[in-house]
């Protein structure tokens, strides 16, 4: 039945891969190189902000490693195609044909954004990312490199690991003193 409604959402998606070049350079771009936007500002938070600005880059950091243990965990322990690999949809972005569950990059965006959006300081850039990261997960599926549930998937993980590090946060003063005077200003 899940399987079902994922074949059927990502159908909703993806049939309108390669009936315009422009969008589908738009979808392919926005899959691949939307992430490093996330890369930047992370790097400009943590290069140019102030000290509370470098703590919660770095907590950032910790949320995408916890982020990417779970997802991980979760591909050792549950194999799931992508749909080229089960010859559905039409595919127009190179990929290796390895488990999609959940979307790595997806994850990767959203666990950033996800626990910038906890601070008024960073709200509003934690905004931004979340919506690059969504529409960099809509494009991975329009793709044809992950289906819709890879990509509700790393909602979820993000979501879990944000609030995990977020409530925790205290733990990490020691760490983030020690890496923040590296960075100084």
């Amino acid at each position: 039945m899940l399987e079902e409604i994922n074949h059927y959402l990502f159908f909703q998606i993806n049939q309108f891969a390669t009936k315009s070049s422009t969008l589908d350079l738009l979808a392919i771009q926005a899959a691949e190189y939307l992430q490093y936007l996330t890369i930047l500002t992370f790097a400009a938070l943590l290069l140019f902000g102030k000290r509370p600005i470098k703590f919660i880059a770095l907590l950032s950091l910790y949320t995408f490693i916890l982020a990417r243990v779970i997802n991980y965990s979760i591909q050792k322990i549950y194999y799931h195609p992508r749909p080229f690999m089960d010859e559905l949809g039409t595919n127009i972005l190179a990929h290796s044909a390895k488990t999609s569950f959940p979307s790595n990059h997806t994850t990767f965006m959203l666990s950033v954004a996800f626990i910038l959006l906890y601070f008024k300081e960073t709200r509003t850039i934690g905004v931004i990312l979340s919506l690059t990261g969504l529409i960099s997960g809509f494009s991975r599926v329009y793709c044809g490199v992950h289906y819709p549930f890879d990509i509700i998937g790393s909602i979820f993980v993000s979501i879990v690991a944000s609030l995990i590090i977020y409530k925790y946060r205290d733990l990490f003063s020691a760490l983030h003193t020690s890496v923040t005077k590296v960075f100084k200003k």
